[in-house]
């Protein structure tokens, strides 16, 4: 089955290598290089699937997964970009990241991720029956 992947990195290194690996697997890519751009192209593309960074310009990937769940609020650099307004499905998202905490991990988890991986190898895993929009943290 072939998936759309949005992927959200401010890396080009990794935004190329995530891509390059993704369309080799037969997978259609978008790329995004900030947050706000990112819920831009959730509106407009409706990916089947989020790549998300946490430490982004504009908007973190924190501030991406609250938007997604309606709980952010709307600044005036993205107020056109809001999915918490959007009728559309959440699409699940796994959050990557090199700069993993376990305070990050538990507000990546409150906002629907179901694990998290951080760079060392640690590895946890959130209840997904409550975790509605099957997101998850890497």
């Amino acid at each position: 089955m072939t998936a759309r992947i949005l992927i959200v990195d401010d890396d080009p290194d990794i935004i190329s290598g995530l891509k390059q690996r993704l369309e080799w697997m037969g997978h259609h890519t978008i790329t995004a290089k900030d947050g706000a751009e990112a819920l831009a192209l959730i509106q407009q593309k409706a990916p089947s699937l989020v790549l998300l960074d946490l430490e982004l310009p504009i908007l973190s990937g924190i501030d991406v997964l609250q938007r997604l769940n309606g709980r952010g609020t709307v600044t005036a650099h993205a107020a056109d970009v809001t999915a918490g307004d959007s009728d559309e499905a959440i699409p699940p998202v796994i959050v990557l990241t090199a700069f993993g905490t376990v305070n990050r991990a538990v507000e990546a988890m409150k906002l629907g991720a179901t694990e998290s991986h951080d760079g060392a190898g640690d590895h946890r895993r959130g209840d997904r029956s409550q975790q509605p929009g099957g997101h998850h943290y890497l």
